[in-house]
């Protein structure tokens, strides 16, 4: 930060924090929230004028990394993790050996968690600095067309340049929208384990990590949509002379993005079961019952398909739309009243449900996905949303304007217990990618039998 050439005023400025909040993060008092490290970047990409080389990125995101681990893995270790006194007397009978992987298997946990949500945050700050290169390479092809046409020389190359660039930009739109859910849900995972400061549970806090992520959502530097004329060359950039080399091969792949997304459903799993287990374990020792187990998360699926995956175990294919959910303005029936069934069991097991197929089947980590997942596991009941939202809705079907107002008027959080999903109740959701899905619960029995949820499903995708 005192490198950067900006001063305290400007960063407490652009943060909507004081100058000595920005004095303690710069000599390292505390740190600053996640989304500060890209948001800080792209100030200093606004200060050059050009974009940042990658190396500064990943550096800088490595120092973040060290310093955030350091802190919270040694606070977490204290507060989650049980004594081995604890579990000696809570378990007279387990050899010692096995208590010890029990506590070894929580520190990889929290050490995962911790890992996810960092690791999250830089591949959001890796796919930002390659869309920040392609709109800075749009610009200039742009302006480098048009020397060519005012000049009467051929322009066919550089067209086919800009139209290349043009769909690498809409792939990273894409992808920018898959990791910022994926950061979300990460830091969510982290919040389950972790009891933050009561400062940062206060309004303004809140104001400021909202003004930071509409900063790393949304960066405009000065050289968008217009570069400077002579097209500087700067660290991380240089463009060359007319007529421009093809962009070079993206960095940042949609199997690289699935690979950060599947750990996270790893550690999701792993802190679903393990974080249950011992906790509940150590709180019988001393009677207490204060730590509960966290609530699990999982991550979003990249704008590519994914390779490979094991055939769904139930599916049905979409009947042809009828009068009862009638097409309205700006929405399409692609199917309606699919039944799907979760078929879970207390065995600690996940389904998921895709709503794009339609399909349910078991899915497994680190590369299970779906749009629902279901778990049930001891007192785990778990119900993940991932979606950009979902809220409760009528036991009839409703209007797809009507199922919208209520995915934004009648909002719930993206995990839930199961067992509040209630026989014959209704729930609409936006799914990430756009369409609008009314699902009814037909049956719910993961708290009694363990046969798992029965959706009855209907989806309209926008026209």
């Amino acid at each position: 930060m005192k490198s950067s050439g900006l001063t305290g005023v400007e960063i407490a400025a652009a943060v909507g924090r004081n100058k000595s909040t920005v004095t303690r993060w710069k000599n390292g008092d505390n740190l600053p929230p996640d989304e500060f490290v890209d948001a800080f970047l792209n100030m200093v990409e606004g200060k050059i004028g050009t974009p940042l080389a990658d190396e500064v990125r990943e550096r800088t995101h490595s120092l973040y990394r060290a310093a955030f681990t350091a802190d919270e893995f040694h606070d977490l270790s204290l507060k989650k993790v049980p004594p081995i006194e604890a579990l000696r007397q809570s378990n007279p009978s387990v050899p010692e050996a096995v208590l010890q992987q029990q506590r070894h298997t929580l520190l990889s946990v929290i050490h995962s968690a911790i890992r996810s949500k960092l690791d999250a945050n830089a591949q959001r700050g890796r796919v930002n600095a390659e869309l920040s290169r392609r709109y800075y390479e749009i610009a200039y092809l742009r302006e480098h067309l048009e020397r060519l046409r005012q000049a009467g020389q051929p322009t066919a190359e550089t067209e086919e340049q800009l139209r290349q660039t043009g769909v690498r930009a809409a792939q990273l739109e894409e992808d920018r929208r898959a990791v910022s859910l994926a950061v979300d849900q990460a830091h969510q995972m982290f919040l389950s384990l972790a009891e933050r400061p009561a400062e940062e549970n206060s309004d303004e806090y809140r104001l400021m990590r909202a003004r930071l992520r509409q900063e790393v959502e949304h960066p405009r530097q000065p050289w968008w949509p217009h570069p400077p004329a002579a097209a500087p060359a700067g660290p991380g950039f240089v463009p060359a002379g007319p007529p421009l080399a093809p962009p070079p091969p993206a960095r940042t792949s949609h199997r690289l993005l699935r690979v950060t997304v599947g750990a996270l459903v790893a550690a999701v799993v792993v802190l679903a079961v393990a974080v249950a287990v011992i906790a509940t374990r150590s709180n019988g020792a001393d009677g207490s019952g204060s730590a509960a187990a966290p609530t699990a998360t999982v991550t979003v699926q990249p704008s590519a398909p994914a390779e490979g995956g094991t055939a769904p175990h139930t599916s049905a294919p979409p009947p042809s739309p009828t009068d009862a959910a009638a097409d309205a303005e700006g929405w399409k029936v692609a199917y309606q009243d699919v039944k799907l069934t979760l078929g879970v069991s207390s065995q600690c097991d996940l389904w998921g449900a895709d709503f794009e197929t339609p399909s349910a089947r078991p899915v497994e980590a680190p590369f299970g996905t779906g749009d629902l997942i279901v778990q049930e596991c001891g007192l785990n009941n778990i119900v993940v949303v991932q979606a950009r939202g979902w809220g409760k809705s009528a036991a009839q079907k409703p209007s797809p304007d009507q199922c919208l107002q209520d995915v934004e008027r009648q909002g719930l959080p993206s995990e839930t217990d199961s067992r509040q999903l209630a026989t014959g109740t209704g729930y609409c959701l936006l799914t990430a990618r756009g369409s609008l899905i009314w699902f009814k619960v037909v049956s719910n029995s993961t708290s009694t039998t363990g046969k798992g949820i029965v959706l009855q499903v209907t989806r309209w995708d926008s026209t």
